[in-house]
């Protein structure tokens, strides 16, 4: 024979209190699940994505810059949270170029501007880099990451690693972004 629990009257009486509140929130629930979206003011309805295709071409864009200057470098595209959405590595770049192009693109996603501000943030601004460290430790403050923006909203970010400085590496993102900006 099973024994049943028995609560007091005081539980049974906050649960039917509860479910009733429940009750009453469920049209209004179900009214605003159905409502157009249009209605919420000052949501953004689209946020931009960057396409396979599109990330490729901008990979292969940073990549023949560097290349032209001599350099085989790493092309990393982020989405807007910093995660890597592709990775191209040129022949014979190390595991430390394929990293940094990594935390360049992360980094220029997360904070939405070009890393090399980042380095300009660290020598005025020590406690808000400090605070981004503390926050997501992945972040490198060096030149070489930019925001991809579509009708000026960020749809991603670029790193760039292996070149002969953090400079050399922006300038190859820069030709990336160019490209993004001729295809709007």
């Amino acid at each position: 024979m099973t024994r049943r629990a028995r609560f007091p009257a005081r539980f049974h009486t906050a649960l039917a209190r509860k479910a009733a509140a429940l009750a009453a929130l469920a049209p209004a629930c179900a009214l605003a699940a159905t409502a157009p979206a249009a209605q919420a003011p000052g949501a953004i309805l689209h946020q931009p994505v960057l396409s396979a295709e599109l990330a490729l071409r901008l990979a292969a864009t940073a990549r023949a810059a560097c290349l032209r200057n001599g350099a085989q470098v790493a092309v990393v595209i982020a989405d807007t949270a910093g995660q890597t959405r592709l990775l191209v590595a040129g022949d014979g770049v190390s595991s430390i170029g394929v990293e940094s192009a990594r935390r360049k693109a992360l980094s220029a996603a997360l904070v939405g501007f070009p890393t090399a501000g980042l380095v300009e943030a660290a020598k005025v601004a020590p406690a808000y880099t400090d605070m981004l460290r503390a926050m997501h430790g992945d972040m490198l403050f060096l030149a070489g990451g930019l925001p991809l923006r579509v009708n000026g909203q960020l749809a991603g970010a670029i790193g760039v690693g292996g070149a002969a400085n953090g400079e050399a590496d922006e300038a190859c993102a820069k030709a990336a972004v160019d490209e993004l900006a001729r295809q709007q």
